[in-house]
This record gives C-alpha cells, structure tokens and sequence, in this order.
C-alpha cells in the first residue's frame, strides 16, 4: 500500500502563472475544495507525476496562461453553445492558427534544430488567406 500523507503538513506550489499575480486559485468551487482539504496525498504531486516533473507542470501551466491570457479573446467559449456547427469549426480553425501564431514567437517547437516544414506550418500557410478573412480576425 502507498504511504498516507497528512495534507496539512504539505507544502504545495503557491506560484501559478494562469491566474493573475500568480496567486492560487480563487474560484475554486467549494465543494471541491473540502473535498480536496479531505484527501490522503498531495494534488499537486500527483499533477507533478502525471506531467513528468515540476519543471514539466510549470511549463504546462506557463504555456496555459498565454491560451488564458490572450488578449485576442479567441481562445473564449463563453458563446459555443449559440454557434452554427460552421461557424464553431470556423473558430477552431481560428484557435489552431492563433495558437501556431503564439508558438512561433515564443519558438515552441524549435528546439529540434529541424527546419523543413512541419504539417502544421504547411496546414496554417494553406489556410492563411481563408481564416484571416474571417470575421475572428478583423
């Protein structure tokens, strides 16, 4: 059996680049958070397991506060619900360019030292014209 651990006696990771000021969390559900004060390990371990290392969920969560952050307001949702099936996947089209377009300047995906084209960058120049004629990016 894997060891318990008392979760008052944990240190968690208070920095976290997806809310303002790098603070934790403050809309956590209620219930969600007794739920969590409940549990026998550390949340925060398990994430850190899952994704490889800390410095790994810090890169992830870092990369998550640009999606979170944009000022462009593609990346928001609030309005799927009321969107024709044209129009939603018009708007994936939309997030996919945005997000090769955030990648590029930040030089996620150069670090292979590869410069042929990647699918996605050949999938982007042939839709350039298309999506950047759409009403998402004006």
């Amino acid at each position: 059996n894997p060891p318990t651990h008392n979760t008052s006696t944990m240190t968690t990771n208070t920095m976290d680049p997806r809310e303002p000021n790098n603070q934790p969390p403050t809309t956590i559900n209620p219930d969600l958070a007794a739920e969590r004060a409940q549990s026998t390990f550390n949340p925060l371990s398990i994430t850190h397991f899952l994704d490889g290392s800390p410095e790994i969920t810090n890169r992830r969560r870092h990369l998550e506060s640009w999606i979170i952050r944009d000022p462009t307001g593609i990346f928001d949702n609030d309005d799927n619900n009321y969107l024709h099936r044209t129009e939603r996947h018009t708007r994936a089209l939309a997030k996919f360019v945005r997000l090769v377009e955030l990648c590029r300047a930040a030089g996620v995906g150069t670090s292979n030292g590869n410069d042929d084209d990647t699918a996605a960058e050949g999938v982007v120049r042939h839709l350039e014209g298309e999506i950047t004629a759409t009403p998402e990016f004006q």
